[in-house]
């Protein structure tokens, strides 16, 4: 499921187990206070996403993508995602250090985060 990351409550059905978030548009990705919260909608359970400990690089969907949260979903069900501190979200293109120097941040609206 792809969803943008200016949009948050989105209701979507997710099985038990460990979940992947990834993190599109770049390679270099500072999350700072970001947080996704997955609410399962029948025992309003949260799971918080943790940071991932191998933050792999990826293209999906056509575009750079970094693996970046890990939520483990305790129950199979329709759950609601909350993203919270959107703006503090930092995404450029480039991981090198001295390109991503020049380059500015990606908006808000060109990030999109992919659940799996």
């Amino acid at each position: 499921m792809t969803m943008n990351l200016e949009l948050s409550d989105d209701i979507v059905e997710l099985q038990s187990g460990m979940v992947t978030i990834w993190i599109l548009g770049g390679y270099r990705v500072k999350l700072n206070n970001f947080e996704v919260h997955i609410i399962n909608m029948r025992t309003r359970h949260i799971a918080v996403a943790t940071v991932a400990m191998l933050k792999i690089q990826w293209i999906k969907n056509g575009r750079k993508a970094k693996r970046m949260l890990k939520p483990k979903i305790q129950e199979d069900g329709m759950h609601q995602i909350q993203l919270h501190n959107v703006d503090s979200v930092e995404v450029r293109r480039s991981n090198l250090f001295f390109t991503s120097l020049f380059q500015k941040p990606l908006r808000k609206d060109q990030i999109r985060l992919v659940i799996e």
